[in-house]
């Protein structure tokens, strides 16, 4: 059998944000060693963020790929915990422009495509997971108004159209936690968000859960998804 094939993307820079931490972990998650000694080939892309360029990129790579499951990250700024994205909605709103800035010229992301598109039905499990790990976190039915409800829906639609049983899943991440002595003070009040490094092995565990989805709860080298 070959290696089961994990696609990770996350977006680049956009207004008020110069330094995307979705575009860092999904590097991240591409070099992973514990995701490598799983025998799971992962690509990983970062987008850019807009709709012209993300919209033309996502089929393309998806076909090129032809990944078993998906693994896409957005930041939620203003979010202190991690949610899981439970479905994409075949529409656009025009409250924010992408990089180039510019806003979504039509309502629908894809005319003719159903309403909306259920993720993978494993989310609890997912979330159940990330909760064990200590890190705070939620399921969501809204993927936003922006670029991740979007390409939540491409990837999708993706799957539906080629008549695949893709796992997918989007992931809203908050800012990762400053460094200890650096967190501005009208911030130290609130809840801690997770370091990189605690959300890079968090979503190692997701992607392990979305394989094991995938090639029906098997996955290389009889390693445990613990």
């Amino acid at each position: 059998m070959s290696p089961p094939r994990l696609l990770v993307t996350g977006f680049g820079p956009y207004p008020k944000v110069r330094i995307n931490p979705t575009g860092v972990l999904a590097r991240r998650l591409g070099a992973s060693r514990k995701l490598a000694r799983l025998g799971i080939a992962v690509t990983a892309q970062v987008l850019e963020t807009s709709y012209s360029a993300a919209g033309v990129a996502v089929p393309p790579l998806i076909a090129r790929v032809d990944p078993d499951a998906c693994l896409h990250l957005g930041l939620a700024p203003r979010e202190r915990m991690v949610r899981i994205e439970t479905r994409g909605e075949n529409r656009t709103r025009s409250l924010s422009p992408d990089v180039s800035g510019k806003r979504p010229a039509r309502r629908a992301l894809r005319p003719g495509a159903p309403k909306s598109l259920a993720g993978t039905p494993r989310a609890a499990i997912l979330l159940a997971g990330l909760r064990r790990a200590g890190i705070r976190a939620r399921l969501s039915n809204d993927a936003g108004a922006y670029l991740c409800n979007a390409m939540y829906f491409w990837s999708l639609d993706e799957a539906r159209l080629g008549g695949r049983r893709r796992p997918v899943v989007f992931v809203h991440l908050p800012w990762p936690a400053a460094k200890p002595g650096t967190r501005p003070s009208r911030w130290r009040r609130r809840p801690p968000t997770p370091s990189l490094d605690a959300l890079v092995r968090a979503l190692e565990d997701i992607a392990v859960q979305l394989v094991l989805e995938a090639r029906g709860g098997a996955v290389s080298r009889g390693e445990s998804a613990a």
